[in-house]
């Protein structure tokens, strides 16, 4: 097994919790790289989904409480040279192990045993570590994995997309678009009832501020979408409570764009047969998605609705 030899002076880069210090490996031993690219992406993307365009996506929530530093080594390491990850040692007379990186080929990682790297064998720069969770910190990641096709989302202030659905339709077209819209606009981008709100959320409320705060909302359409009836034989659309008439009402008073999407084969909404608050929604030009839709056809219909909301597209 071959060896090498890490020289005093070389510059390496870590993934770390803020409150924990880059110089100081745990028990279990730390990962670094030669490259801050290569570091990142391995820390924090480590097996990640590509969207249709081919791109990878790193969401403002992984990025909650990280650093990226830099250390100088201040003696020489020795390492054995590995085809694939090794989080620890067989023997003795090495300090590491040392691999390719499968993310971001050609670069290679590192990892150093905790046990046998002492304090003081590294050094941080502190003029070239920044936080990853900062407004600065997003900037420069964004310029850093450009090259690597990677995507980077600050977590969002409010949500972009706002999804408004009845569960009496199914919600597996929902789910899937709500993990492909995640994907490419972070988390907090998307706002979807029972994933976003949290234990001791006022629902009703919390409802209302995100529709308002919404860029967008998608008023998704299944077959019987106006034709659910209660317990009592009413319809539910023509109750003023109903959430999904009051969410898509709201929206059209916040001056939110609406986005009517058809679900499955079924002719649009008529008019006269909706409530007058929300009668404008069977006027709106719809997007069409296949009913028991696979990932492809989501991805097709993101992309389409993409092109075609000039909100989204200059995301």
């Amino acid at each position: 097994m071959a060896r090498q030899v890490v020289r005093a002076g070389t510059v390496l880069w870590r993934v770390h919790d803020r409150n924990t210090s880059a110089e100081n490996l745990p028990a279990e031993g730390a990962v670094f790289s030669a490259d801050r690219g290569c570091a990142v992406i391995q820390s924090l993307l480590p097996d990640p989904e590509f969207t249709s365009e081919g791109r990878r996506v790193l969401s403002g929530r992984g990025l909650e409480g990280k650093v990226l530093s830099a250390v100088k080594t201040t003696r020489e390491l020795l390492v054995f040279s590995a085809e694939s990850p090794v989080l620890e040692l067989a023997r003795d007379d090495v300090d590491g192990a040392r691999w390719p990186s499968s993310q971001a080929w050609p670069e290679r990682e590192l990892w150093f045993s905790g046990v046998r790297v002492k304090a003081g064998t590294f050094s941080v720069l502190p003029d070239d570590s920044f936080g990853l969770d900062t407004a600065d910190g997003v900037r420069r990641l964004k310029e850093l994995l450009a090259p690597y096709r990677v995507r980077v989302h600050a977590r969002a202030s409010r949500p972009i997309v706002f999804l408004n659905y009845r569960t009496a339709g199914g919600t597996e077209e929902i789910m899937r678009l709500d993990d492909e819209l995640r994907g490419r606009l972070g988390d907090d981008a998307v706002f979807r009832d029972h994933r976003s709100l949290t234990a001791g959320d006022d629902y009703a409320s919390k409802l209302i501020e995100c529709v308002r705060a919404a860029r967008v909302l998608l008023a998704v359409i299944g077959r019987r979408w106006e034709n659910v009836y209660d317990e009592d034989g009413r319809r539910l659309v023509d109750d003023s409570s109903d959430w999904v008439r009051r969410e898509i009402a709201e929206a059209f008073r916040a001056g939110v764009f609406v986005v009517p999407v058809i679900v499955g084969v079924r002719d649009g909404l008529i008019r006269e047969r909706l409530p007058k608050e929300i009668r404008r929604l069977a006027d709106l030009q719809f997007l069409h998605l296949r009913h028991r839709s696979t990932d492809a056809d989501v991805r097709n219909f993101v992309d389409d609705l993409f092109e075609q909301v000039p909100i989204l597209k200059r995301r």
